[in-house]
C-alpha cells in the first residue's frame, strides 16, 4: 500500500468512535489488518474495521453503529408483574438480550458472582448494547468480590462507549444515556458532577420511562450529597408520579434514597413507611442488593424493620452489605477506620450512625425500640471495639 492508503491511529477512533488508545492496542494484538507501527505510531489503512476472536475461533466485528439504548438494561426499561421477573426473561427470544436481563437480575438478587460470569463474555461483544450494560453491571458486581482487574476492564469499555456516544451528531436519546452515565459514575462515587456536563432534567426526556426513573434518583441522591434532603424527596415523589408502569429496580432505588433523606431529616415514621414501600417491590423478586448497598446511609431502618419481621432476609442483606463496603472502601483506597464495619455488629454500627448523626441516646432508643440504657451500654461496647471516648471521636469513624 502507499502512504496515501493509510491513516494514523486517531483518524481511524474517531471514525469508529473509540479511544486512540483503544485502536493502538487493537493494532498491536494483531485485530486491525494491514496496521503498521512506524517509530512510535501507528498507521492503519483506510477504512480498516477491527477483528475479535472470540474462544470457538469465529472471527466477528466490533461494530461502529450506535448504541441501541432501548437495548440496555432490560429491567430498567422493560415492565414486569411483581414476583414474576424471571418469567419476563424468559419471554424474552433473543439469547444474548435474554443473558442481558440475566445478568441483571442476578445483580439486583445480591448473586454478583452470578452476575458477574454471564456478563463478563460480553464486554468483548460487537453488540454496542450489551458492551455497555455487561461494562456497567460488572464495575459493581466486582466490587463485591474485589475483582479490580474485572473493574478496570469494565471501566475501559464505558470509557471506549462513552467516547462514541457523546458525538453530538448521534440521536439525542443515545447522548442522554452517555450524560446519565458521568452524572451516575460522579454521584455513585460521591464526586462533584463536572461543570461542563449538560443537566441531567434537560435530557431525561429523551430517554425510556424506566430510565428517566432511575435518573430521578440520580438527582435525588445528588441532592442528598448537596444537604437538599428535601429537595431529595420532592424528586423521588414526582418521578414516581409520571410513571405511567411500574419500573420495580428504579422505584426501590427511589424509595431508598426517600428513606435516607427522610432519616437525616429525623423524620423515621415517614422514613419507615418509604422503606416498606421499596420491601414491597424488592421482596418478590428478591431484589435485595439496592437495599444492601445502601445499608449505612439509611441509619439503622434495615435493622428496625427488617430484623424482626423478615430475620432470613435481613441476614442475607447483613452479608451482602458487608461484602459490598469491603469492595467499596477498595475501590476508593480507604484504610483508615476501616475496621468499624468488621468490629461492628449491625445493631452497633446503626446506633453508631445515628450518635455520630447528632441523634440522642433517648431518640435512637425510640427510633430502634430499645431502652435507653441499652442504647447507651451499646454506645459505651461501640467505644471499647474502636478504641475510642466521645461522639467527636466517633464521627471521624463514620461514613458521612
Amino acid at each position: 500500500m502507499s502512504k496515501q492508503d493509510f491513516e494514523s491511529a486517531s483518524v481511524t477512533a474517531e471514525r469508529l468512535g473509540v479511544t486512540v488508545r483503544a485502536v493502538q492496542k487493537w493494532a498491536a494484538a494483531g485485530k486491525i489488518p494491514g496496521a503498521e507501527k512506524i517509530g512510535r505510531s501507528w498507521f492503519i489503512p483506510k477504512g480498516a474495521t477491527v477483528n475479535e476472536q472470540n474462544e470457538s475461533g469465529d472471527i466477528h466485528l466490533v461494530s461502529d453503529k450506535p448504541i441501541s439504548v432501548a437495548k440496555t438494561m432490560p429491567l430498567l426499561t422493560g415492565t414486569f408483574k411483581l414476583g414474576h421477573c424471571l418469567e419476563f426473561i424468559d419471554s424474552i427470544e433473543d439469547q444474548d438480550e435474554r443473558n442481558m436481563a440475566l445478568g441483571q437480575y442476578y445483580f439486583y438478587c445480591g448473586k454478583t458472582k452470578e452476575s458477574f460470569e454471564i456478563l463478563e463474555q460480553y464486554l468483548t461483544s460487537s453488540n454496542n448494547a450489551f458492551r455497555y450494560t455487561a461494562a456497567v453491571l460488572c464495575v459493581f458486581a466486582s466490587i463485591s468480590h474485589g475483582n479490580m482487574e474485572c473493574s478496570s476492564r469494565a471501566s475501559e469499555v464505558i470509557k471506549d462507549l462513552l467516547y462514541q456516544m457523546r458525538d453530538p451528531s448521534l440521536p439525542a436519546d443515545v447522548q442522554a444515556l452517555a450524560l446519565i452515565t458521568l452524572v451516575g459514575a460522579s454521584v455513585l462515587w460521591h464526586a462533584p458532577v463536572p461543570d461542563h456536563l449538560p443537566s441531567l432534567e434537560s435530557c431525561l426526556r429523551y430517554l425510556p420511562e424506566g430510565y428517566r426513573l432511575w435518573g430521578c434518583y440520580l438527582l435525588a441522591h445528588k441532592a442528598y450529597l448537596d444537604k437538599d434532603y428535601n429537595r431529595a424527596i420532592a424528586i423521588t415523589d414526582m418521578g414516581l408520579a409520571m410513571c405511567t408502569c411500574v419500573h420495580p429496580v428504579a422505584a426501590i432505588y427511589n424509595h431508598i434514597i426517600a428513606v435516607i433523606a427522610l432519616m437525616t431529616l429525623r423524620r423515621p415514621e415517614e422514613a419507615k413507611k418509604r422503606f416498606e414501600e421499596a420491601w414491597e417491590l424488592a421482596r418478590p423478586d428478591g431484589f435485595i442488593e439496592p437495599i444492601a448497598e445502601h445499608h449505612g446511609m439509611m441509619l439503622g431502618m434495615i435493622e428496625v424493620y427488617l430484623k424482626r419481621v423478615h430475620p432470613a432476609d435481613f441476614k442475607k442483606v447483613i452479608s451482602i452489605s458487608g461484602v459490598f463496603s469491603a469492595g467499596w472502601k477498595q475501590m476508593h483506597n480507604i484504610k483508615t477506620f476501616s475496621e468499624v464495619t468488621s468490629e461492628l455488629s449491625s445493631t452497633e454500627f446503626s446506633v453508631a450512625m445515628l450518635y455520630s448523626r447528632g441523634w440522642s441516646a433517648q431518640e435512637i432508643a425510640s427510633f430502634m425500640e430499645l431502652s435507653e440504657s441499652t442504647v447507651r451500654n451499646y454506645i459505651k461496647t461501640i467505644y471499647v471495639k474502636l478504641g475510642i471516648s466521645g461522639r467527636k471521636a466517633l464521627i471521624k469513624y463514620m461514613i458521612k
